[in-house]
């Protein structure tokens, strides 16, 4: 069988890969060049597959093992052109990296459910080489208990994607060792907090946000997906939930997105009364407990308000009235949607969109 091996150590012999290749089609007949038999491909540099073109990818239809490695002079390989590559392995079966500088560009990690020993070591070591490049962690049901504390220090965002088929945090003290330590502060770098909790469950193993939130200090765009707020009652008046946390915070927010969530809308008004000095975008959505009085403190306490969104929030519609006592006590206002479907002028400066 031909080419069942191919090694590429230099932009030379990529190169006669890509003439190769011409040959395949136009000598050998394109039922080769259409069932490549490349089993292995080997790749001892940066260079060459920098250098690899799309062109050529088809002809790694077949490959089952791929393994790159380069010495530790080279240039860093880009995770783009990494996964350009990989993206041409459909029928790959064991990748071999032997140098962890190969992703040395990685910033964005998203961890999809795995819960075997053998992934979760793998999870650990893979921290321990790329958590001080990481700017981005998702995670999603994945185990992540084996993580040292302190494993990416300067992670700028952080996303828990919970729900009932694999929830992320049903394993002990997961969060606390990861953000929390008796001596200091895991995480300083978070800036960007997401929780989406996608289904709904009576098993009570969930994690919930305000439990991470107290020791995420710095964090200024808090975006919350189906979750309960909290709030205050008669028989409680001190705030619970996030929205006690929030309250209790001694930075406030920059940016809130709140989606599918319930709440007590007087609590809200608080947060908006003694946090919302320098918000600037709140995006409110499908909730039915927005009211005008909403809109009312903004225009009071907010005066840094750039952006706000209500759509599907059934107990606040829009209106002329409702924008022009915005834009009075929020000079700084560039966005209001949805707009009125009622005949009205848009004051200059605000723009928006219709539901």
């Amino acid at each position: 069988m031909l080419f069942n091996t191919i090694e590429l150590d230099t932009s030379t012999s990529v190169g006669k890969l890509v003439l190769a290749a011409t040959l395949w089609e136009h000598r050998l007949g394109k039922d080769y060049a259409t069932s490549p038999p490349t089993r292995l491909l080997k790749i001892r540099s940066t260079v060459a597959i920098l250098a690899i073109p799309s062109s050529i990818h088809p002809l790694f239809a077949n490959v089952r093992t791929l393994e790159i490695s380069h010495s530790i002079q080279e240039t860093r390989i880009p995770m783009t052109n990494l996964g350009l590559l990989l993206a041409a392995f459909p029928r790959l079966t064991s990748f071999k990296l032997t140098n962890a500088r190969i992703l040395a560009g990685l910033e964005v990690l998203e961890l999809r459910p795995h819960q075997f020993p053998a992934i979760v070591r793998a999870v650990s070591r893979m921290f321990a080489a790329l958590g001080p490049r990481l700017r981005k962690l998702v995670v999603t049901g994945t185990d992540v208990s084996d993580m040292q504390p302190g494993a990416c220090p300067n992670l700028e965002t952080l996303e828990i994607i919970d729900d009932a088929i694999y929830p992320s945090i049903v394993y002990s003290g997961v969060m606390q060792q990861l953000f929390r330590s008796k001596n200091a502060q895991i995480a300083p770098a978070i800036r960007v907090f997401t929780f989406r909790k996608v289904l709904t469950s009576s098993m009570g193993l969930f994690m919930r946000p305000h439990s991470i939130l107290p020791v995420l200090s710095n964090v200024e765009e808090l975006n919350v997906y189906g979750e309960n707020l909290g709030g205050s009652t008669l028989a409680f008046p001190n705030p619970t939930g996030l929205l006690g946390v929030l309250l209790l915070r001694d930075r406030p927010l920059t940016v809130l997105r709140v989606v599918r969530s319930e709440c007590r809308a007087t609590t809200f008004l608080s947060l908006l009364k003694h946090r919302g000095s320098r918000l600037r975008v709140l995006y409110l959505r499908d909730s039915a407990w927005p009211t005008p009085e909403v809109v009312d403190c903004l225009a009071r306490h907010a005066p840094e308000l750039e952006e706000f969104w209500f759509a599907g929030c059934s107990g606040l519609d829009s209106s002329w009235a409702l924008l022009d006592t915005l834009k009075a006590g929020c000079p700084e206002l560039e966005w209001f949607a949805p707009l009125p479907w009622t005949p009205g002028v848009l004051l200059q400066g605000v723009r928006g969109e219709h539901d």
